[in-house]
């Protein structure tokens, strides 16, 4: 696992709670372009003030 790494494929998401019927909910007001995880580490810190933000890994398509 020590190659996703070097993968592009870490997307950075941030947002605010919203409620929806009672229940709270993910309100996505930024997601980034897969990029290496040394790239999404320093878009996370740009979007932190987000009631949410993480990395999140998405395997890529295609081995691409």
């Amino acid at each position: 696992m020590g190659y996703a790494c070097k993968e592009k494929a870490f997307v950075v998401v941030a947002g605010k709670y919203d409620e929806f019927e009672g229940e709270q909910i993910e309100n996505f007001k930024y997601s980034s372009e897969p990029m290496l995880l040394e790239d999404a580490e320093k878009d996370l810190e740009r979007v932190k003030g987000y009631p949410f933000a993480r990395i999140e890994y998405q395997s890529p398509v295609n081995g691409e």
